[in-house]
């Protein structure tokens, strides 16, 4: 059987990892062919990144048909078709995977967070991962997020999210977290 990854290494990190490439990719096919048709540069540049994290997450098709599309970029861009085509079933397949593996269990809304009480136990608790410098804090910001883009600024979570999946800075997680707080009213 072929893989579409192949992880190896820490399972944890690499669920963690798995999980963030989902939320932050789940439209990427759509994002990447709307910046063929209005940015090249941005293309580019949307299209490097993903050869880099899909090649750091051993997702091989993906960074295969990624090196070939910003090839085809750079010498004819104007004839990407082929290659964009390769890459979207790649990236879309690869999503599958991951979502299928991932997947949890469909939340009924009215088990949403409802009121302010379970949206602190879920910050309190946000707020002890960080403490301890734990990489579990990256799954509680999606929880957290999915509950709280309706109701809070998303650059608020966004600059949250940054600094906790990307930057691996906690103590200014730590700032952007107590700052959604006074903006949600909570103490």
């Amino acid at each position: 059987m072929h893989l579409l990854f192949e992880p190896v290494g820490d399972k944890k990190l690499y669920t963690q990892l798995f999980k963030q490439f989902l939320h932050e990719y789940k439209n990427g096919s759509a994002i990447l062919a709307k910046l063929l048709k209005e940015d090249l540069t941005a293309a580019g540049i949307f299209i490097h990144s993903m050869k880099g994290v899909a090649g750091t997450l051993g997702m091989h098709q993906i960074t295969e048909a990624a090196i070939a599309l910003e090839a085809n970029l750079k010498q004819d861009p104007q004839s990407i078709a082929k290659n964009s085509a390769a890459f979207y079933v790649a990236l879309d397949a690869m999503l599958d995977v991951i979502s299928a593996a991932y997947s949890e269990p469909v939340v009924n809304q009215t088990n949403t967070l409802s009121n302010s009480a379970e949206a602190e136990l879920l910050i309190a608790q946000l707020f002890e991962l960080l403490e301890d410098c734990d990489g579990e804090a990256v799954e509680i910001y999606y929880k957290l997020r999915d509950d709280l883009e309706p109701i809070v600024d998303v650059s608020l979570l966004d600059r949250l999210g940054c600094a906790i999946a990307n930057d691996f800075d906690f103590l200014a997680a730590t700032r952007w977290l107590k700052e959604i707080q006074l903006a949600r009213g909570l103490s």
